[in-house]
């Protein structure tokens, strides 16, 4: 078994609080991992440090065979992560900007594959992205992880804005990547967009404040 994602005893500080302590995580290639837990328990925290995005106060944590905490950016080129804000545009239209996302990654993606990852999201092509809905800017993100189809994709309750048709499309969107090898861990806050794509679920839970005012995350663990 190939493992994507290899995370052992990561720590996170912020300050006197602590965001994580001790997590260990594994996700295999063409796995599909799901983050749940109450708000505060740490699932953006962790996504982050997995994106390189957080640097952990403690910790190893190796992508796709890419020390990712020495060696950050050659890690980011096997990552694709899609937040909770949605995307900028910078001035494109949609079909340039997944293009622009396959051309950085040297993604050798046709314009009828982006054309296609268009129509699936339901974005018109010609539109200016950062004139978007938040609602739109989260379909052509994660549009372009799709057109990217990266070895490693991280998202941050992709399916927060979307509604009911656009929540089943993208999941049946999101298997079909996952089935064709791309690794997905993916924090999630209905049970059944976790049912939908996730082979497993992993719960982070916060701990009550410290003497010293800091919450404290326990191990992630496997339910």
């Amino acid at each position: 078994m190939t493992h994507v994602v290899r995370a052992g005893g990561l720590h996170k500080r912020f300050g006197a609080t602590v965001a994580l302590s001790g997590i260990d995580l594994q996700a295999a290639e063409g796995e599909c991992v799901g983050l749940v837990g109450p708000n505060g328990a740490g699932r953006s925290t962790l996504l982050k440090i997995l994106a390189t995005l957080f640097r952990p106060t403690s910790g190893t944590l190796e992508i796709a065979g890419v020390d990712a905490v020495r060696a950050p950016y050659a890690a980011r080129q096997r990552i694709a992560y899609v937040g909770d804000e949605g995307a900028a545009g910078h001035g494109l239209s949609a079909r340039e900007y997944l293009a622009f996302a396959a051309h950085t990654r040297r993604t050798a993606s046709t314009r009828s594959v982006v054309d296609d990852a268009l129509t699936r999201a339901g974005v018109h092509a010609t539109v200016d992205v950062d004139t978007m809905s938040a609602g739109n800017r989260r379909r052509i993100s994660l549009a372009a992880a799709f057109v990217i189809a990266p070895p490693l994709l991280l998202l941050d309750d992709p399916f927060a804005g979307l509604d009911a048709d656009a929540r089943l499309a993208f999941g049946v969107w999101l298997s079909e990547l996952r089935d064709a090898g791309t690794t997905i861990v993916a924090a999630l806050n209905d049970d059944r967009d976790v049912r939908a794509v996730c082979h497993r679920v992993v719960r982070l839970e916060p701990q009550p404040a410290t003497a010293h005012g800091a919450a404290v995350i326990p191990a992630i663990a496997a339910l």
